[in-house]
């Protein structure tokens, strides 16, 4: 998958994309069932162009998944390419007509993608129907995806995981979220830039030596982060090791002090969840 950077002065190398591209265009701090929607609807229309997704990139927040973590994510999507814009001054003042003439000029783009409340431009004032108007490329425009009555979005499921609803998210979501963390014998340490769910027990999986342990992570009230390991070797040593973890969904929130911790009845649901 190759990777490009969105910058209004710079141009890309046009001989990358002779025959073309589709392009995904939305807000994908989390790529869910909803965005799905959309890049089955570029590989039902795309020919022989290559399909590619512009990603915008917010540090004026804490964010929920770092770029690496998304690309890898999009990576195992079968995605060709992806553009990358900081969302800086920059970008925040490019008129719409001017942002899609760039992608036109410099992708060459044949069809656009986008879902029905697509927004783009200075103060986000160019519409999905605007689109259609300022570009000669084919747009398409994906209605919103509901699971049981609910609209599927990034802002939502961000706030789910702070909520600690993974009940919730792991039906939305096409893939685990996945969180970059440092890992001891005793606790984890999480990057202080990702947004952290609520305190409570979570079902996980965790990377160490390049192989997923299941086991159950606890998000303390004092902000200290322990967990269990299904079959882990306690005795092998792990100091400040760098991994990744997946939150698959919530053993149960935690609301006071009391009952702050990992316990046998948690182990025991947690043996029971990945014996299934």
């Amino acid at each position: 998958m190759d990777v490009y950077k969105f910058s209004i002065n710079n141009k890309s190398n046009l001989n990358d994309f002779k025959k073309g591209s589709t392009l995904l265009l939305g807000e994908f701090e989390v790529f869910h069932k909803g965005h799905n929607e959309l890049l089955k609807k570029a590989r039902d229309i795309s020919k022989n162009e290559k399909i590619g997704i512009l990603l915008i990139e917010n540090y004026e927040k804490k964010i929920l998944q770092t770029l690496e973590n998304k690309l890898d994510n999009l990576a195992n999507l079968n995605f060709d390419f992806v553009i990358i814009a900081q969302f800086n001054f920059e970008f925040k003042s490019i008129e719409g007509n001017i942002f899609i003439r760039y992608l036109d000029e410099n992708f060459n783009v044949k069809n656009y993608v986008v879902g029905s409340d697509f927004k783009f431009g200075k103060d986000r004032k160019f519409s999905a129907v605007d689109l259609k108007k300022i570009t000669k490329s084919n747009v398409e425009i994906v209605d919103i995806l509901k699971i049981n009555e609910i609209k599927i979005s990034s802002s939502d499921i961000k706030q789910m995981h702070e909520f600690g609803e993974y009940n919730l998210i792991s039906n939305l979501v096409i893939n685990p979220l996945v969180f970059d963390v440092e890992i001891d014998n005793k606790a984890i340490k999480w990057d202080d830039k990702i947004v952290k769910p609520h305190f409570g027990n979570y079902y996980f999986q965790i990377l160490i030596d390049d192989y997923w342990y299941h086991g159950l992570i606890n998000f303390s009230i004092n902000n200290d982060i322990n967990y269990y390991l299904v079959n882990y070797d306690k005795n092998k040593e792990i100091f400040n090791q760098k991994s990744k973890i997946k939150i698959l969904n919530i053993e149960r929130i935690i609301t006071n002090n009391r009952f702050d911790k990992i316990d046998e009845n948690d182990i025991k649901k947690t043996i029971e969840y990945f014996s299934v």
